[in-house]
């Protein structure tokens, strides 16, 4: 990595040294010719390099995800990054199941109180205007969520393997894999 990161500090010291004297138009031209394929090359792996593609196991986020589509999922967020509401993760419910992945959208962030009221789902007592299909599971009593632990909906509320699910409940940081950034098959898609 040093080498990389000493190389790249020359070519940008130099670049600002040619850069401060006068250019002809042709200098210019040749610069900007080199300097902006360099430059889609370096952002390309900046979103690329940790994401990786996977598959929709199931019909749970339909209509928004088709099951059987491709998604990009970027595997550094939940480590760096910070994951917000409506975020569409990845996830795994069992660790003996690393490959037994879920899909699904946060509705509530660590630190938030949940609950259910007639159906419709509640953070901190105010009505998300989300409802929970007519199987509540786990989220029938209110409850705050700890440091790290997340509830996660399907956006296809009739498919309840997400945070309603006693299998599944809460969904701990340590369980999730990623978040989705895009939809590649079979339309492509940003997810926000």
């Amino acid at each position: 990595m040093g080498f990389f990161t000493n190389y790249g500090m020359k070519f940008i010291r130099g670049f600002i040294r040619r850069s401060r004297r006068k250019k002809t138009p042709a200098e210019g031209l040749k610069t900007l010719i080199i300097l902006t394929p360099v430059l889609l090359v370096a952002a390309l792996l900046t979103v690329l390099l940790p994401a990786r593609p996977v598959r929709m196991p199931d019909d749970a986020m339909a209509p928004r995800f088709e099951a059987g589509g491709l998604l990009l999922v970027n595997r550094m967020v939940p480590k760096i990054g910070t994951l917000h509401h409506s975020d569409v993760i990845t996830y795994v419910p069992d660790a003996n199941f690393p490959d037994n992945y879920r899909v699904g959208r946060i509705h509530a962030i660590p630190g938030e109180t949940v609950s259910v009221a007639e159906g419709r789902l509640q953070v901190n007592g105010e009505d998300t205007g989300e409802s929970v299909g007519t199987q509540a599971g786990t989220l029938t009593t209110a409850f705050q969520l700890a440091p790290g632990e997340y509830v996660v909906l399907n956006d296809n509320r009739a498919n309840v393997n997400d945070s309603r699910a006693v299998n599944i409940g809460v969904v701990s940081e340590s369980k999730i894999t990623g978040r989705v950034q895009l939809q590649l098959t079979p339309k492509p898609a940003w997810t926000r």
